[in-house]
């Protein structure tokens, strides 16, 4: 049996309201180490991860031997966190044998729930990502990611571009019915090194705005060139007895940037072409000016003779016509083409020609009755 006491039971409430933005399932695991929650969006363009050590709750209670990992389905059982109330404390089980959470509101009114866990196969099971090449590192306070979240939020921004470079960080909204820029100083955000710049959607990255006021202190960021973006929060909290200190990782994969964004390398210094002094300009004799000779204008072609249209006559009316409602070419060799002037002719040759086939056809049938009746 594992269990775990929230002092506050708003601290779980939070986390989890924020991973429902990215997520449908959590993976929920705990060990001798502590407790992680790691997600995976559907697109599988971001990914979080929850840690938090034994040392952030009021109370844990688990061995190495019951370490497990169960599906936590944040659009059920998510609401059942959301009756959770500020500063009620919160006690969290698991029991592996039976696979079931059972969670304990300790308000005014006790109450108990217990619902079944997800069992997760290995193929359902988030990996998490292996990125490391970052080649940017800053570091800024969580209230000025809350205002860079606004910015993009207030201008409709469809992407968020973030460069690193030695001066500072500039973040670009862009796509909305308004661009923004803001520019914050390498003082604003220290200690920053590297340099990179890459280009994310924004509906990944509006959680960063929950997770920045659910966090405290200053919010990590590393990217790279065209390269994902990992965003670490701290969460840190202090009860009566110790300070709780765990961390939420945010990561989200880049958009191609756009083709007008790909400027061409510059020239180096040593890469131009050196110049050479033009020759001295000599003074010669000028001859008089002679007009060019024109070009002999050909003489206009003769017309070409009009060509009358075929005149074809009709089949079954006799009337001449260079414009045919239909013509019939014969299904059997040498047999000659019919023309029909209008479609009354056509309607009327069709008429006849049912009219003669049926004798032939009655008389068939009276062929095949006499040899049934023999």
């Amino acid at each position: 049996m594992m269990k775990v006491v929230f002092s506050n039971g708003s601290e779980l409430q939070g986390l989890l309201a924020a991973c429902s933005q990215v997520v449908e399932m959590l993976m929920f695991t705990t060990n001798e180490n502590g407790v992680r929650l790691l997600g995976i969006n559907p697109e599988r363009t971001a990914l979080i991860m929850v840690n938090l050590p034994p040392q952030f709750f009021q109370e844990y209670s688990v061995s190495q031997q019951e370490s497990f990992e169960v599906g936590f389905n944040m659009w059920t059982h998510s609401k059942l966190v959301n009756r959770i109330k500020s500063n009620d404390p919160l006690d969290f089980s698991f029991d592996h044998e039976a696979k079931k959470f059972t969670m304990v509101l300790l308000g005014k009114v006790k109450r108990t729930l217990t619902f079944s866990a997800t069992l997760l196969s290995d193929e359902d099971k988030p990996q998490e990502m292996k990125v490391k090449d970052f080649t940017a590192l800053g570091n800024l306070d969580s209230e000025l990611l809350v205002a860079l979240m606004e910015m993009a939020d207030d201008t409709g921004a469809k992407d968020i571009s973030f460069s690193i470079d030695d001066k500072g960080m500039m973040v670009h909204v862009i796509g909305g019915f308004a661009d923004g820029q803001a520019f914050l100083t390498h003082a604003e955000m220290q200690p920053t090194n590297g340099e990179g710049q890459s280009k994310f959607s924004r509906k990944f990255l509006e959680v960063l705005q929950k997770l920045a006021k659910y966090s405290s202190g200053k919010v990590e960021l590393n990217i790279g060139n065209n390269y994902p973006i990992k965003v670490v929060c701290p969460i840190v909290t202090t009860d009566d007895k110790h300070q709780k200190r765990g961390s939420i990782t945010y990561t989200v994969a880049p958009v191609a940037p756009d083709e007008g964004e790909k400027k061409p390398r510059a020239k180096k210094k040593d890469e131009t072409t050196p110049t050479q002094p033009a020759p001295a300009k000599t003074e010669e004799p000028t001859a008089p000016t002679q007009e060019a000779p024109q070009p002999e204008t050909p003489a206009p072609k003769p017309p070409e003779p009009e060509t009358k249209p075929e005149t074809l006559k009709c089949t079954w009316c006799g009337n001449e016509t260079d414009k045919p409602y239909l013509r019939v070419k014969g299904t059997v060799p040498n047999e000659p083409e019919m023309i029909f002037c209008k479609q009354q002719c056509f309607a009327e040759y069709r008429e006849a020609s049912s009219v003669k086939k049926e004798p032939q056809e009655s008389a068939q049938e009276g062929e095949n009755k006499v040899a049934d009746h023999e």
